[in-house]
């Protein structure tokens, strides 16, 4: 163990770390993590508002923070795809299999439809580069679920996939799905994109472990929630012990835990 310590703040992923995603009065509160006293969570209104990603400005004063930003843009563009489609290749892995049954589009395009999603985060890391004071960590998101015929039956969960799915005119039991790969190489994008966004500010990324993932890249069975793009409490001890380790790599070697 490690007396170093970490508020980690963000969107709804970090409700497999233990943090709950909201407070019923939207005020802002540090909490504990059970069994966890390396780590706090900081809980706001849900959706998030400017006055909980101020607080995350205001406590890099004198905190080390960790944000967890947005990360199921993959999903919520993408997920439900009318056909046919499309498929692009990642440059950053151009060994991936390109599906040519459906139209090809440039990656260009593709980080252009993310590139507004982060813009709130590029305001937030300007803020805090200007107050100085210490600076954060951003840490990836869970990889995407494989298996389309098991995510359908979690679609009904989440209001967004039953709002797209009516706006598309379909049940969710016949809805258009994207091809998991489609969603791998968009996940892998996205947090490539999380990465520059860091090193542009002088910050350190802190993945994802890789032994969250399958063979193909997705999210491993014993790691999924029970909503369509999730991941549980499994994971997220996986998560806390991955960071407490960089937490520990950093205070060593004076780094940021690269």
């Amino acid at each position: 163990m490690t007396d170093s310590h970490l508020l980690v703040t963000g969107h709804s992923h970090i409700t497999c770390l233990g943090i709950p995603l909201k407070n019923a009065d939207g005020d802002n509160q540090l909490v504990a993590i059970a069994a966890e006293p390396c780590f706090h969570g900081l809980v706001g209104a849900w959706p998030r508002e400017k006055r909980y990603w101020e607080q995350v400005i205001a406590l890099t004063a004198a905190h080390r923070v960790a944000i967890s930003w947005m990360g199921n843009q993959h999903n919520s563009k993408y997920m439900l795809l009318e056909p046919p489609g499309f498929d692009f290749m990642l440059t950053q892995q151009p060994d991936l299999p390109i599906d040519l049954s459906v139209p090809l589009v440039p990656e260009q395009a593709v980080r252009e439809s993310f590139a507004a999603t982060f813009l709130g985060l590029r305001w937030m890391l300007g803020q805090i580069a200007q107050r100085g004071g210490i600076k954060p960590v951003l840490i990836g998101t869970p990889p995407p679920k494989g298996d389309n015929d098991a995510v359908r039956a979690l679609l009904a969960r989440e209001r967004h996939f039953v709002r797209v799915a009516e706006q598309m005119g379909a049940s969710l039991d016949h809805v258009a799905m994207s091809a998991p790969l489609l969603r791998v190489k968009l996940w892998r994008l996205l947090q490539q994109m999380m990465a520059e966004i860091a090193a542009e500010h002088g910050l350190a990324f802190w993945p994802t472990p890789s032994a969250a993932e399958d063979a193909e890249g997705f999210l491993r069975r014993e790691y999924w929630s029970q909503d369509a793009t999730h991941a549980n409490a499994v994971f997220g001890k996986l998560m806390l012990r991955d960071m407490e380790r960089r937490l520990l790599a950093a205070d060593t070697d004076g780094s940021q835990g690269h």
